[in-house]
């Protein structure tokens, strides 16, 4: 019995054994979307789950690229959350790390500190929400923004002198002018979590006048841009 085979599907077949060994499709890791429902808002999102939201080359590169995509003449205000739960960002990658020269770390570690300077510096107000551990260049990211909104799971550390180094994306600069140098210094030397209450608590100490942290509130970013620009 004879079959016919249709063409189309011979060449399908082709097409796809060529596909085949390519590169898969990028995993998004990094990305700004506007907020549904809300004119103005955008959503920046971490989304690497199998690292904790690590910092590692394909994430910064993606971030960068969204920072550089964000509609400024549209934007009235920036979140910077997590899609992992339990975890907003558990700071650098140090499997890379490892694998990398001195140079290429130093290039890395400039290029993390560029990037969170962006962020510090774009002219919509800038809103990080934890709620899960902020580690090492995850509280750097977090002070990076103007506001930070803590969830009840929510810890923040600066941990890196724990393996002989220092913080190196902003947070040694950072951290002081928001709660004082004595109170930083001992966060940074000790390396230990800080939850949102005690974090809370440290910014409201006097002489400090800024906040670290503001404990959880869902309409925050709507108070920030019902009308026009701030």
């Amino acid at each position: 019995m004879h079959i016919a085979i249709n063409p189309r599907l011979l060449l399908i077949r082709h097409r796809l054994g060529q596909c085949r060994g390519l590169a898969t499709v990028t995993q998004i890791q990094a990305s700004i979307e506007p907020q549904a429902g809300i004119p103005g808002v955008y959503t920046l999102t971490l989304n690497r789950p199998e690292a904790k939201n690590s910092l590692g080359r394909q994430l910064m590169t993606q971030l960068r690229e969204a920072l550089r995509g964000l509609k400024l003449d549209q934007a009235k205000c920036l979140l910077i959350q997590s899609n992992v739960a339990g975890t907003f960002c558990a700071g650098a990658d140090l499997k890379e790390r490892a694998a990398m020269t001195p140079e290429e770390g130093g290039e890395f570690v400039k290029t993390l500190r560029a990037t969170f300077s962006a962020i510090a510096d774009l002219p919509v107000p800038t809103i990080a929400v934890v709620d899960g551990y902020a580690i090492g260049g995850g509280t750097e990211l977090a002070l990076a923004a103007d506001l930070r909104v803590a969830g009840p799971s929510a810890q923040f550390s600066l941990r890196e002198t724990r393996l002989g180094i220092i913080p190196g994306a902003g947070g040694t600069q950072r951290l002081p002018r928001l709660i004082g140098r004595s109170k930083a210094k001992e966060m940074i030397f000790t390396g230990r979590f800080v939850g949102p209450e005690e974090a809370l608590d440290v910014g409201r100490r006097p002489p400090i006048a800024k906040l670290l942290v503001f404990m959880h509130h869902e309409s925050m970013h709507t108070n920030c841009a019902p009308d026009g620009p701030l």
